[in-house]
């Protein structure tokens, strides 16, 4: 791993990552003002997660399915980037899903599925297997519902450091079209088990309106003190947040998105922003600079991957250095005015009642 500090780049030992989810087949519909890209790629998280890690160099393992469909094409992709596949296991019917979007880049996209995926449940034999890798980060990112409870209990006992994308604990599928929504929580148990969860702006809000909490921004608060973890918000090109775990209750995190670029596919950008944080961020020096520097050098990274189709950013170290240089000089640390911190205090009331 590199990071940039007062100008030099420190190198450090790369980290031994454990990403959780099945990959997809993914067919895609973009509308754009040429024409409409019809497509289908090889999908999923771990996808956009690896290919990201693998050009900085981790050991990565994935623990998950893929479709049989796209099998053999999956298989010689993460061997290329050098992917354990010793835990990948094949699906017969999923999962797929069909992507469109819109002209306009400020709408959501919407999602049908097509065919869901099996179950991943983490078996004694391999949990054994991986406790012996010493995990030092692992990224949980279930696209429905796929990663119980009791996998994401196992993977806390072998995991230094946590991460879960809420995305597939919140989603249900319509059963009129069968496109994705958000939905009732899965489990609150999801929160015990992490260290970091990232949310959506359009899930903290559902969120908040299911819980009758005052604002999204109270409610993020309330659950890393109530939780002892960091949340972090993401909201396209609007920015994202992050509310860290640490003593001090009354500030948070802001940084914009870098938009000065074209958007050819947002498929996956907030994977990729997910394992960028996870592994910029900052387990022992934890102060303003090194939280304003994870969340900005994330969003530096995930850009890198919006300009080009499918799951092939491009990650050149200077491209991302000159990225996150540029937010930093806009990114900001924001204050919780005492009116919501009244409010917070409300919805942490809540949630010790849960």
């Amino acid at each position: 791993m590199e990071t940039e500090k007062n100008g030099k780049v420190e190198s450090f030992q790369p980290f031994n990552f454990l990403l959780v989810g099945n990959l997809t087949l993914d067919i895609k519909k973009i509308e754009t003002h040429q024409k409409i890209l019809h497509f289908e790629s090889i999908g999923g998280p771990p996808a956009f997660q690896t290919y990201y890690l693998s050009r900085r160099h981790h050991n990565i393992w994935i623990y998950g399915h893929v479709p049989n469909t796209v099998e053999a094409a999956a298989r010689k992709i993460l061997k290329n980037e050098h992917v354990n596949l010793k835990f990948l296991k094949v699906s017969n019917y999923g999962p797929t899903f069909s992507h469109h979007y819109p002209m306009d880049v400020q709408l959501e996209r919407t999602s049908t599925i097509l065919k869901e995926g099996e179950k991943i449940e983490l078996s004694d034999t391999d949990l054994h297997y991986l406790k012996a890798l010493q995990l030092q980060k692992t990224i949980v990112s279930p696209v429905f519902q796929e990663v119980s409870v009791n996998t994401l209990q196992k993977l806390r006992q072998i995991s230094s450091f946590l991460t879960i994308d809420i995305q597939g604990y919140l989603r249900t599928v319509n059963p009129s079209n069968r496109q994705l929504e958000i939905g009732r929580l899965y489990s609150w148990d999801i929160f015990t088990y992490s260290d970091l969860i990232k949310f959506s702006l359009d899930e903290i809000q559902h969120l908040q309106e299911k819980l009758d909490a005052p604002s999204w921004l109270s409610l993020s608060r309330a659950l890393s003190e109530v939780f002892n973890l960091n949340i972090s918000v993401t909201a396209g090109a609007k920015g994202s947040y992050l509310f860290p775990n640490i003593k001090s209750k009354n500030h948070y995190f802001y940084t914009p998105a870098f938009t000065d670029i074209k958007i050819i596919d947002q498929t996956g950008a907030g994977d990729v922003y997910l394992a960028a944080l996870t592994e910029a961020f900052p387990e022992k020096n934890k102060n303003n600079k090194t939280f304003l520097s994870a969340i900005t050098f994330a969003s530096a990274v995930a850009s890198c991957l919006i300009e080009k189709e499918g799951i092939y950013g491009n990650y050149e170290h200077t491209r991302i250095v000159y990225r996150q240089q540029k937010l930093l000089k806009a990114a900001q640390i924001l204050v919780i005015n005492k009116e919501e911190q009244k409010n917070v205090q409300k919805v942490v009331n809540v949630l010790k009642l849960m």
